[in-house]
């Protein structure tokens, strides 16, 4: 997140409250904007749906199979979002819908509390280990967890810390004091730049360099799609792999199709071919040949939900061996 861009502005995005850590970083758990009857439901990696507006009304209640497969429910108690495995979060209407909790199929929960600005300053694991987040200049600058509680922590056990800069995440450095680093200089736009990771260099100084590519999206919005992903050692630079993405649509704004190619340092090693429709998704895996490997197709329900899955399997190129796989929701 975000997913397009206006003039030069995030567009239909909503910033992350709850542990600030700079533009378009946020903390791995689920997570809804501090607003009345939010739009969207945010999940992990940066995945974001869509609320329906009658969630808000007249039907207190949704489920969803397009993509990553979960319900919600609304009650005078809090809002309840609950995941394939099962397991249910929390949110707290009563206080700007902030998560709660996070409770497993086994009744086993991890609690969060907050501070005076409404950010998360303490998360309870489920056995009982305490670790307190603190604050800098509005941004999260580390979380540590202690021996005793957030209240009366103890000694320091260990201790994740983060730096920012001009408001994008700077740096991580785990409990060894090994640090990652992030820059953000891919495109020219300064107002867009720092949205997107242009190289993470990792305590082994090897690092990762990102390019991409602008798409159009209707008339006005430009969303950035990764165009290449590049690994390089150091201090002797040489490229280890690389990958090259390259997008396909058709008539409108949404991808039907897209092949990434996959080096061995500069040599090509694979090609992963994806097509897209209404009816299914189809993947296959080939050499550098182009000769099939392996391949995967998901046909859809009306919903959007996977009821069938083929997984094919290839010889030297030769086809096919296949598997189905048959689901009910």
């Amino acid at each position: 997140e975000p997913y397009s861009f206006i003039s030069g502005a995030p567009f239909n995005f909503e910033s992350y409250p709850w542990a600030p850590l700079g533009d378009g970083w946020q903390l791995n758990f689920p997570w809804l904007s501090n607003v009345a009857n939010p739009s969207f439901i945010h999940l992990w990696s940066g995945e974001g749906y869509e609320i329906p507006s009658s969630f808000w009304t007249v039907s207190p209640y949704f489920e969803n199979h397009q993509g990553e497969h979960f319900t919600m429910l609304r009650n005078n108690t809090g809002i309840f979002l609950t995941v394939k495995s099962g397991t249910v979060y929390r949110f707290d209407v009563g206080h700007s819908n902030r998560l709660a909790s996070e409770t497993d199929t086994l009744g086993n929960t991890i609690s969060f509390t907050y501070d005076q600005n409404n950010r998360i300053n303490c998360v309870v694991d489920i056995v009982g280990r305490n670790f307190q987040l603190s604050y800098t200049n509005s941004y999260l600058t580390s979380i540590s967890q202690f021996t005793g509680t957030c209240a009366n922590p103890g000694q320091t056990v260990r201790t994740v810390s983060f730096t920012q800069s001009n408001g994008s995440l700077g740096s991580v450095s785990d409990p060894a004091h090994r640090q990652t680093f992030f820059q953000y200089n891919a495109v020219n736009d300064p107002n867009i730049a720092p949205w997107l990771i242009s190289q993470i260099t990792y305590p082994t100084g090897w690092y990762t360099s990102y390019s991409y590519a602008p798409a159009p999206l209707g008339t006005q919005a430009t969303s950035y799609r990764t165009f290449t992903q590049t690994v390089y050692s150091s201090p002797y630079i040489s490229t280890i792999r690389k990958y090259q993405y390259n997008y396909t649509n058709s008539g409108g704004d949404q991808i039907t199709g897209a092949t990434i190619r996959a080096y061995n340092g500069t040599s090509l090693s694979s090609y992963t071919d994806y097509a897209f429709s209404f009816a299914g998704m189809t993947m296959n895996v080939s050499d550098s040949n182009h000769l099939l490997v392996r391949g995967e197709q998901q046909v859809f329900g009306v919903h959007g939900e996977v009821p069938r899955q083929i997984t094919i399997f290839a010889n030297d190129g030769y086809c096919c061996t296949s598997l189905t796989d048959y689901y009910r929701y």
